[in-house]
């Protein structure tokens, strides 16, 4: 899947900028932007065990965000993002 190749390639890359510079919130945001974003293809896929490893992986750099920078919204809505796409993924494993 050409779609899949692209946005692995982009993940990865932002692995490598949140190890290299991990003072960096954006750079965090981006890599769970990523991971949820590979869940949702999984999803459209009817991939549910796959797409619950990207979103746990997403839900991972989101609450790292949430717990170093409580006062910003923005990062507890992507977080509430991520639960309600894991939910999504276990209702397609039942």
């Amino acid at each position: 899947n050409e779609a899949l190749k692209e946005i692995e390639k982009g993940r990865d890359l932002y692995q490598a900028l949140v190890e290299e510079y991990p003072a960096i919130p954006t750079y965090r945001r981006e890599l769970g932007l990523i991971q949820n974003n590979l869940g949702v293809l999984q999803i459209d896929q009817e991939l549910f065990e796959k797409a619950l490893e990207y979103f746990e992986l997403g839900r991972a750099q989101r609450q790292k965000l949430v717990d170093r920078y409580p006062d910003r919204p923005s990062y507890r809505n992507d977080l509430a993002v991520s639960y309600n796409n894991i939910a999504i993924a276990l209702e397609g494993l039942t």
